[in-house]
């Protein structure tokens, strides 16, 4: 049985789609795939994941960089993996990708003979195809769900809850409906399953035309694109990060506060646990520092982590693990977003298959920009 659990939604300027979306998605209030209808955006929830896995018709792909928690299964997703997987509309039909590697901190958590696979052969008892990253990448990072009739694209692992002692994960997916999206998402997982290269269509942040939405594809494509986008803000850039350390990436920050533009970057403090401290210090402090020499920029830094004192998330603490980029955020005709799996550290750039989208659709964009000046808002330094 499906677990309540709450989507975060920003107030003020909340849609009523993003109301209903809550109310289906809390008391199963709507019939089969009329969810989809509700809203573009899902904001710190897991049970629209759960839905769309149940509810798959044609085909489930799935891209995932874990679907574990503490390496076994999570309960519920291989439920739903084996109930899809037994439908005979489905058979053969289902695929989950996932990353094959544990990381350092997995192997040293001390469960015995617990090693790298396990994970996938685990999920394979449901019944479902299970395939390794491509070896082509260093990691696979992706966060997709995709069937006939729409996707999920997004910064979110769904591997555990998005609310656990007091702590919200910040995370968002977004649904696409938009069909030739749905056959490039199908097409690339198809190539990455069998080991074979893609080839993604390329485009520039120009090409993108007022409500459009194109997926972007790491590591063929993100370095160049998040370059583009950042040098096309005429006004603010706003980010969700776990971690900034490449030196592009901010390089091309500390240009945009020195033009004027009002940088805002929202990130944990220990994004990987404080053992690991803080990776993205330095890079945090080139940006900070710029902001405070140009007079014009207003463009802060702010950490989440501590207990929030005021506003909805009052008493609670945040961990940022979104990717966002908003670029003219509070200018409805120029803004543009990025939002996906791709962390801005080096080796994620370059080396890992991420994937995310830009888009121009104010439907995407809003309720995110929302949700981010909402959580800027309770993170104000005095």
């Amino acid at each position: 049985m499906l677990r309540n659990i709450r989507g975060i939604f920003p107030l003020g300027e909340i849609t009523i789609s993003l109301i209903l979306l809550w109310f289906v998605f809390a008391n199963g209030a709507i019939a089969s795939s009329d969810w989809l209808k509700c809203s573009k955006v899902i904001i710190s929830n897991s049970a629209p994941f759960l839905r769309g896995i149940r509810e798959a018709e044609g085909f489930l792909y799935i891209g995932a960089y874990k679907l574990h928690d503490q390496l076994l299964p999570n309960p519920q997703i291989a439920d739903a993996l084996k109930d899809v997987a037994t439908r005979s509309d489905l058979a053969s039909k289902v695929i989950v990708i996932l990353e094959n590697n544990l990381t350092l901190e997995e192997q040293k958590i001390g469960l015995g003979d617990v090693k790298s696979g396990d994970s996938l052969e685990a999920y394979k008892k449901s019944g479902i195809t299970i395939a390794s990253g491509s070896p082509a990448f260093y990691a696979t990072h992706f966060k997709i769900l995709a069937s006939k009739q729409y996707a999920l694209v997004g910064t979110t692992n769904f591997d555990k809850e998005f609310e656990e002692n007091g702590v919200i994960t910040r995370d968002f997916s977004l649904i696409l409906t938009h069909l030739p999206l749905i056959q490039e998402l199908k097409d690339v997982l198809e190539k990455d399953v069998h080991h074979t290269q893609s080839k993604v269509k390329d485009f520039t942040i120009s090409d993108l035309k007022p409500g459009e939405t194109r997926l972007s594809w790491g590591p063929n494509q993100h370095r160049q694109h998040f370059k583009q986008l950042i040098q096309a803000a005429t006004t603010s850039i706003e980010i969700y990060q776990q971690a900034l350390q490449d030196e592009e990436i901010t390089n091309l920050l500390l240009e945009a506060i020195e033009k004027g533009i009002k940088v805002s970057i929202l990130m944990s403090e220990f994004p990987f646990g404080i053992k690991h401290g803080n990776k993205s210090s330095a890079a945090q402090r080139k940006i900070i520092n710029a902001s405070s020499i140009n007079e014009q920029s207003t463009g802060r830094i702010r950490l989440t982590g501590n207990q929030i004192q005021h506003g909805p998330l009052k008493g609670k603490k945040l961990h940022i693990h979104a990717k966002v980029m908003i670029i003219d955020g509070n200018n409805p005709q120029k803004t543009l977003m990025y939002l996906g799996s791709a962390n801005f550290y080096t080796p994620a750039l370059d080396h890992d298959r991420n994937v995310g989208i830009i888009t121009r659709d104010l439907e995407y964009i809003m309720p995110v920009h929302n949700q981010f000046l909402q959580d800027w808002e309770t993170h104000i330094v005095k």
